[in-house]
């Protein structure tokens, strides 16, 4: 695949606090080209806004990852958390058993 996105979960907070996201995946990446990138990205987004929580870098063989992440929520607010793969160059990423889970922390 390209870039895009492997896997999403959206959610309304119930309550204002913290999000905390784990993800757990397995992922590989090919490449053809030396000069390529190739990484996956656990990502939040609301409000047409997109932020990075964590990358990770797969490698060439099939690898476990997990990636932990966390952010402030609104009661009522619609939060939308993925696994996003990014390529350039001429390579490709692929991902199994992707597993997003979300615990809001309220204040």
């Amino acid at each position: 695949m390209a870039s895009g996105s492997f896997h999403t979960l959206d959610f309304t907070a119930s309550a204002d606090g913290r999000a905390v996201v784990q993800c757990t995946y397995e992922a590989q990446a090919t490449a053809s080209d030396f000069g390529a990138a190739v990484s996956v990205a656990l990502r939040e987004t609301h409000a047409s806004t997109t932020t990075t929580l964590e990358t990770a870098n797969p490698g060439s063989a099939r690898q476990r990852g997990s990636m932990v992440g966390s952010f402030p929520v609104s009661a009522g607010v619609s939060y939308t958390v993925d696994l996003w793969g990014n390529c350039t160059g001429a390579t490709a990423v692929t991902a199994w058993n992707v597993r997003l889970h979300v615990e809001v922390i309220k204040r």
